[in-house]
């Protein structure tokens, strides 16, 4: 087998191999074996939160009132020992963790500038919401990884292009450019180890 075809079968296997991992792993992780499926006992309430937002109008002060409950929810993770990465969405938030929402007095703006709108949401974190949330970030995670797992297999596959490359011009000059092969080859390698380098920082 000549080193041009061998190159293109490693980087068909890399890539065929890259794809059966991320496959394999998101399944067990999605169905888990059959002995370890439980049924769920009822939510739990961990704990609750009543921020207040401000806004020009009712919406962006309810939206506030969610950015500063995000944070709180965000604080209380870290502190259980278990930070996420995923960014809760605020409409997570609404639909999921809001109880109530309900306008307050509003606040006047000085030399009469007008007012504006309050509003103050209940915020409820229960034991079935925190396994949710814990869920929605290890798939963050994952789709991160695999993510950079993507990246890593199409320089990998590039460098072994470049190789493959290199061997069919050789072939096909004889041999007369070989310095200035070598020379673009070894380029080609930097490059693509300042990509690996650049993607893992």
């Amino acid at each position: 087998m000549r080193p041009a075809q061998l190159a293109s079968l490693l980087a068909l296997l890399v890539v065929v191999s890259g794809i059966q991992a991320g496959g394999s792993r998101r399944s067990y992780e999605d169905n888990g074996p059959p002995f370890l499926r439980r049924q769920r006992p009822e939510p739990v309430t961990m704990a609750t939160w009543e921020p207040e937002g401000i806004g020009e109008n009712r919406k962006e002060a309810e939206e506030d009132a969610l950015k500063k409950a995000r944070v709180l929810v965000t604080q209380y993770l870290a502190e259980q020992h278990t930070p996420i990465n995923w960014t809760l969405d605020l409409s997570y938030l609404q639909s999921r963790l809001m109880k109530s929402s309900k306008d307050l007095e509003p606040q006047k703006l000085p030399d009469g500038l007008g007012e504006w709108q309050r509003v103050k949401v209940q915020v409820v974190l229960n034991s079935q919401d925190y396994e949710e949330i814990l869920s929605q970030d290890r798939e963050f995670r994952m789709r991160d990884r695999e993510l950079f797992l993507g990246k890593v297999l199409l320089v990998l596959v590039a460098l072994l292009t470049a190789v493959a490359g290199y061997f069919r011009l050789d072939e096909a000059t004889k041999g007369y450019y070989t310095a200035w092969l070598r020379l673009g080859a070894a380029g080609l390698v930097g490059a693509a180890a300042f990509g690996l380098w650049w993607m893992s920082s």
